[in-house]
């Protein structure tokens, strides 16, 4: 054999080796920066969460918005001056009978939050605050709220709980616990930050006074659980997608198949039908064509 041949097919394997390398390096490349574009995104969405569907009141200070060099308390902020701050920390499905990995997380940046809320108010006014847990038995025999206030307990906390316990949705979270926060200077909504976003647009749908107290929470952090933002980013952002263009979904959808195949049947989440000058609730050949209200369940029995 010529030792020309040789060579050159050991150049060959050589080239095919490098070929093989090259194309590795570049799955290996192109993996990595698809794992980060993902990990980034639901870092962002979060980030974006954590900042959105607040009131006036958030920021450094909590005595009011000043205008024309005057303090001036927004219109259904009037309990800031001598209410104690309210941080409510909104349950997950949970069996029990321990509060599970997600409702942990929760706890804890409740009592985050519960640090940064003894900042709140002026100088003399101080109240302590108040931290509300809601959450019914929606996976399990014992309340979600009941599992957490255990949870908070554990880690030492000896301050005022209450408890919001028949909640089985955000939507009815949100209508249990307004009787509870009606009096708090501040509101903090402790949850997934996508999920408490969607909750403080219920309270905004249900009480806009209460919602102008609404403050940020410190239930997000830079890089924590950072594998599970992007799987909650996407769940959260589909869900309020559906709450905001979706007509009753945020009162019938968590109850599960019983609750949906109750929108179903309502048709409140079809258009308009033809001749209906394109919206219901107009007059047609001298009827008034009325839209259905939903109205907000509370306590769904599970069927």
């Amino acid at each position: 054999m010529a030792p020309g041949s040789a060579v050159r097919r050991w150049a060959g394997r050589g080239r095919a080796g490098c070929g093989r390398a090259g194309r590795r390096r570049r799955l290996i490349l192109g993996g990595s920066l698809l794992c980060a574009g993902v990990l980034g995104a639901g870092e962002l969405v979060h980030w974006w969460a954590s900042r959105s569907g607040l009131g006036p009141l958030d920021g450094p200070s909590a005595e009011g918005v000043r205008v024309g060099g005057a303090a001036a308390v927004p219109f259904g902020a009037e309990a800031v001056a001598g209410g104690p701050p309210a941080v409510v920390v909104l349950g997950f499905a949970d069996a029990g009978p321990r509060a599970g990995r997600e409702n942990r997380a929760r706890v804890r940046a409740g009592l985050r939050s519960l640090r940064r809320a003894c900042h709140d108010g002026p100088a003399g006014r101080w109240a302590p605050p108040v931290l509300v847990l809601a959450g019914g038995a929606v996976a399990g025999p014992t309340p979600e709220a009941e599992l957490m206030r255990r949870h908070v307990r554990e880690l030492g906390y000896r301050g005022p709980v209450l408890l919001e316990t028949t909640s089985r949705s955000t939507w009815e979270n949100i209508v249990g616990v307004v009787p509870l926060i009606e009096g708090a200077g501040t509101i903090r909504i402790v949850s997934d930050c996508v999920h408490a976003l969607k909750a403080r647009r219920y309270l905004a749908s249900q009480r806009p006074d209460l919602a102008m107290r609404l403050v940020r929470g410190d239930d997000y952090r830079l890089g924590e659980r950072i594998l599970i933002k992007p799987a909650t980013a996407v769940n959260g952002l589909i869900d309020l997608g559906l709450s905001r263009w979706v007509p009753g979904w945020c009162q019938w959808s968590a109850p599960g198949l019983v609750g949906l195949r109750r929108l179903a049947a309502s048709r409140a989440w079809l258009p308009a039908a033809p001749g209906v000058g394109g919206r219901r609730g107009e007059a047609v050949g001298g009827s008034v064509q009325r839209r259905r209200r939903i109205p907000a369940p509370v306590g769904w029995a599970v069927l």
